[in-house]
C-alpha cells in the first residue's frame, strides 16, 4: 500500500534551509544531486521540497510502501541527527497519487 510522508522542518537561525537539503541530499548520493526517484532507493513515486518565505521548510514523499520509506530513512537518520535536523514527521496511507510517469494508486 502506498504511504505518504510529510515532513516538517521549523526556521533555522543561522542555516538555510535550501543549503541544507542541497548538503544532504548529496551526502546521501555520493556527492550529486538527487534528481531521480531512484536516488532516493526502491520505492519512491514522488518527492518535493518547498520552503516558506519565513525560512520553514516541508518535504513531501510517497513511497510504494512502508519498506521502501523505512530503507531511505535508515539512510537519512543517521545524518540528520548528525547536523541536529528536527522536524515533525507524519506517515499516512495513501489514497491518490496522480503523477507523470506513476501509475494513479488508490488504497
Amino acid at each position: 500500500m502506498p504511504i505518504t510522508v510529510i515532513a516538517e522542518f521549523p526556521k533555522t537561525e543561522g542555516r538555510e534551509p535550501r543549503q541544507v537539503y542541497d548538503d544532504v541530499c548529496r551526502e546521501l548520493n555520493d556527492g550529486k544531486p538527487m534528481t531521480q526517484p531512484s536516488d532516493w532507493g526502491q520505492g519512491l513515486l514522488t518527492h518535493s521540497y518547498s520552503v516558506g518565505e519565513s525560512g520553514e521548510a516541508v518535504a513531501v514523499d510517497v513511497w510504494e510502501d512502508q519498506r521502501g520509506m523505512e530503507a531511505f530513512m535508515a539512510r537519512l537518520g543517521p545524518i540528520m541527527e548528525r547536523e541536529e535536523i528536527e522536524g515533525d514527521i507524519r506517515i499516512m496511507e495513501t489514497y491518490s497519487v496522480v503523477a507523470e510517469g506513476v501509475p494513479v494508486a488508490y488504497a
